[in-house]
């Protein structure tokens, strides 16, 4: 049901019910169905999942519908972030290390850059109501609640849908097939005047009938949205930017006759999920071309520009940790790229024809910077199982401690520290200004009061700080306070056994807090 899912979040928006509005995507817009048709075998969610499709899919959305809000990439510990494993640091401590995965830098990040570089301009409400003209109120009041709450299951069909996907309950895939239908909103009700924004509202119990047959319902839409280019990829424009991918299980093409440069047209040879975005100027055309896939292969993506006076110069750059090899060749009139490319690349074809005509006007993108926040002041927490730490076994390191019996832990874990007489963690924390703050460990000691630790700030003893015993119940979590001076910016805070101790410390966090 993804295109039920995105009707609804864009008609709660585009209707003036929310500021903006969000969609999951990556792996959440995958499934089974798609995996065979893309032909994945032994296909699981998070670990088969082609990483590629989320750039045709977020893409499409930030450029030509206005979405700005992502919950994804899915899921953090396997698409984004990662513990790389133990690394030695100064002074005989060890520490976790952190990496992220290839596909974060790759597509998402990057792509995220396009919109602050100006490639990518994020439409107003306004412009999306205008590109989508239309707006379907649900007003069927029986049945079942996908009656009620969902476009017609058929809805889709014929203008979007892939040719082998079914409708809504059915629909498993959510690229489409053309550009040429921008995606419609469903909506509950309209907030103050906004249905007069969109120039055709439409009735859900009055499309069941009007709509029913796809040939009446392509008719219509065929009148409003007129034909922009042949072939088999999706493209989709605003103004002077298009977005183009390949939704198909093989390589594909398309043409697009240009609307603002003098040149006759572009033609796309796509593989699968391959995608772009793409700007027309008088004088040049640029492409932001991208796919990137984990297991290092190479996508050649092929672009032809018919029609140019003269042999246009290229500039390609390779973006993120891309790889890129571009071939060019020119014959009568005709520009060939050939790009063999895994990851992101810029290219800059300067170009012109002799067409005439062509549109002038498009928007400019200006970034708004936000301003700066207030500085803050109060109590910074930090967590112990990401200290740098000595002579602690592995698993007194949890770092996950959901499945563990000791609980209202804060962050991810704990340290148990246990009862050598040389362990030792410590951590740098930052405060604005010097003066004497409290330092102020929670931890547990389940069976006796913990005496056998110091506190050293910037390698100068502080304290020795008494754990008195918290007792054996795992839910309960006591703090101990010691004053210390620390110098404005940064500081090291070292807690280091002098002894054995008498039972084992739990530490899970210390707090930095300035003494009034």
């Amino acid at each position: 049901m993804f295109y039920e899912v995105e009707a609804a979040s864009m008609g709660v928006w585009l209707s003036g019910h929310a500021g903006n509005y969000g969609l999951r995507f990556d792996q959440c817009a995958f499934n089974e169905k798609a995996a065979a048709y893309y032909g994945i075998t032994n296909w699981e969610q998070d670990n088969t999942f082609p990483v590629a499709l989320g750039a045709a899919l977020t893409l499409e959305h930030i450029t030509l519908t206005g979405q700005t809000v992502y919950d994804g990439p899915e899921l953090i510990w396997r698409q984004d972030f990662k513990e790389t494993g133990i690394i030695d640091v100064s002074d005989g401590y060890r520490t976790r290390s952190w990496d992220t995965f290839a596909q974060f830098r790759n597509i998402n990040i990057d792509l995220y850059r396009k919109i602050i570089d100006g490639t990518i301009r994020l439409l107003t409400r306004d412009e999306v109501i205008a590109r989508c003209k239309y707006a379907v109120i649900q007003d069927i009041a029986g049945g079942s609640d996908l009656d009620k709450y969902c476009l017609p299951k058929w809805f889709h069909q014929g203008i979007g849908a892939l040719d082998h996907d079914g409708g809504r309950e059915e629909n498993f895939f959510y690229l489409r097939k053309t550009g040429r239908y921008p995606a419609i909103p469903v909506v509950a009700e309209f907030a103050g005047d906004m249905a007069k924004k969109f120039k055709y509202v439409r009735n859900q119990s009055e499309i069941i009938n009007s709509w029913s047959n796809t040939s009446d319902k392509t008719r219509e839409l065929n009148r409003v949205f007129p034909s922009e280019y042949t072939g088999d990829l999706f493209a989709g424009r605003h103004e002077n930017t298009w977005v183009t991918y390949n939704p198909w299980n093989s390589v594909k093409s398309a043409k697009v006759p240009f609307k603002y440069n003098t040149c006759e047209n572009v033609e796309f040879t796509l593989e699968t999920f391959a995608t772009t975005v793409w700007k027309e100027y008088s004088d040049r055309v640029t492409f932001y071309l991208t796919k990137y896939q984990e297991d290092g292969k190479s996508t050649r993506s092929i672009i032809k520009i018919n029609g140019a006076t003269s042999q246009p110069s290229v500039q390609f750059t390779p973006r993120a940790e891309a790889t890129a090899k571009v071939s060019e060749s020119w014959a009568d009139g005709v520009l060939t790229l050939t790009v063999d490319h895994n990851g992101p690349v810029d290219i800059t074809v300067n170009c012109s024809g002799n067409g005439t005509g062509r549109l002038t006007e498009y928007t400019y993108s200006t970034i708004q910077m936000p301003g700066n926040p207030q500085l803050y002041h109060g109590p910074r927490q930090h967590e112990a199982e990401v200290f740098d730490f000595k002579n602690i076994e592995y698993d007194g390191r949890v770092t996950s401690g959901y499945d563990k019996d000791v609980r209202n832990y804060t962050g991810q874990g704990y340290l148990r520290m246990g009862t050598g007489s040389n362990v030792a963690v410590r951590d740098e924390v930052s405060v604005l200004t010097e003066g004497r703050y409290a330092i102020k460990f929670r931890y547990r000691a389940e069976s006796a009061d913990v005496t056998n630790y110091d506190l050293y700030v910037n390698g100068e003893k502080v304290g020795s700080p008494k754990f008195t015993q918290s007792g054996g119940d795992k839910t309960v979590w006591y703090v101990n306070s010691t004053a210390a001076y620390l110098n404005a910016g940064s500081n090291v805070i070292e807690l280091k056994a002098n002894a054995t101790g008498s039972c084992e410390l739990y530490l899970d966090n210390v707090i930095v807090e300035a003494v009034e």
